[in-house]
């Protein structure tokens, strides 16, 4: 959820709550480009993922940084969308950070026009195919990818700008009053967030949010629910022990499938394989001792088409040393050293509400002038923009 005031400057960010994270496997891509036909699956993205996934992961070091010993829960997808629709009405200085922030490749950077610094046509037709692909008729899970746009109804805003995010991401455009009617307004946006996402996020916006020098609301929601290929037997479900971090622990409902054959691997700490020995006497096949590695889990949707990628360290106090290792290069190198295999999986039961505000944030990874006025000029043609 993104929010601009009268000046176009961008006002905090708003995390929407999901259902559930999706991490994709693949790691890799203002006249409109055509959209490639969204029922073809094996469309060759360029862009899209390698942007995801870094940035993903760099907003994930900083929020982390910030928050330290907190559950995290957010959907990088969401954040890369939003701001990529919003990077589309900024100018200057501000489109240069956002562009570099959100890992706009080189390739689209223009030399001639500081005012407009990148070609953003492929960028966008490639985040449309995405949308496409995750909504396709066949898709065998629950899901929903929505944009809107509420525009205050005295306002002047470019009708390209309002095309593009239209044309290339669904956001359809909704004039509202923002001057007289602020908080009934945001109880609309609300509702609509509510109904994008099955009553799972309610009431997104807080009173005082939404304010009479408003003039646009760039929203975002995205609901998905999915069911594993090996779903857990509920009777399998026991309270057990979960250690925290700190070395207490605490009774949780863990999940349990034994036997369960997917895509797993135990690493050492450089991302190795700790690949088992024979031992002599008695035979048998063997880890060698491995308490500062980890282990990497896939738990496939069913489709096969998406997994849940769980990262877990040996030692419950491992997870900072983790953290720091984890990069897009060498996330890509973990998940190709799995094999699939037999393995015990226990998994808890747990349930994630997070509301961020990234707009500090935001401004350390490299875009504070996205927070500072004038910065959104190519969205209006008004004098005051």
């Amino acid at each position: 959820m993104v929010v601009f005031r009268r000046y176009m400057k961008l006002t905090p960010l708003f995390l929407s709550i999901l259902t559930a994270c999706v991490l994709y496997h693949t790691v890799a891509h203002t006249q409109h480009a055509p959209l490639p036909d969204p029922t073809v699956k094996d469309f060759h993205f360029q862009f899209a993922p390698h942007m995801n996934n870094n940035f993903a992961l760099d907003l994930y070091t900083h929020v982390a940084k910030d928050r330290p010993g907190q559950n995290l829960f957010f959907s990088p997808y969401s954040i890369v969308s939003a701001l990529t629709m919003t990077a589309e009405g900024a100018r200057g200085e501000t489109t240069l950070q956002m562009g570099t922030v959100l890992r706009f490749p080189e390739q689209v950077r223009r030399s001639d026009d500081t005012g407009v610094p990148w070609d953003t046509a492929s960028i966008h037709t490639e985040m449309a195919t995405l949308k496409r692909l995750l909504l396709r008729e066949d898709r065998p899970h629950e899901i929903n990818v929505a944009n809107s746009l509420w525009l205050e109804q005295t306002y002047s805003f470019r009708p390209q700008f309002l095309a593009i995010l239209n044309e290339t991401y669904g956001a359809a455009a909704r004039q509202v009053d923002f001057i007289f009617n602020a908080d009934p307004t945001r109880i609309q946006i609300n509702n609509w967030v509510e109904e994008q996402t099955k009553n799972k996020i309610k009431d997104l916006l807080a009173p005082g949010t939404i304010e009479a020098d408003t003039r646009l609301v760039l929203a975002n929601a995205i609901y998905f629910k999915g069911n594993w290929t090996d779903e857990f037997d509920e009777s399998e479900t026991q309270p057990e022990d979960f250690t925290l971090l700190d070395g207490s622990s605490v009774q949780v409902p863990l999940m349990s499938q034994r036997s369960l054959r997917t895509h797993y691997a135990e690493l050492r700490p450089d991302g190795t394989p700790n690949i088992p020995g024979l031992n002599e006497d008695p035979p048998s096949f063997d880890s060698p001792p491995n308490p500062d590695g980890f282990q990497i889990l896939e738990l496939e949707y069913r489709g096969r088409d998406l997994a849940m990628a769980i990262l877990l360290p040996k030692k419950h106090t491992g997870l900072p040393a983790l953290e720091k290792e984890l990069t897009t290069d060498r996330l890509t190198q973990w998940l190709d050293a799995e094999e699939r295999r037999k393995v015990h999986v226990f998994l808890p039961k747990f349930k994630l509400e997070e509301k961020i505000s990234l707009k500090q944030t935001l401004s350390a990874m490299g875009i504070p002038k996205a927070f500072e006025p004038n910065g959104f000029l190519g969205m209006s043609d008004a004098a005051d923009a």
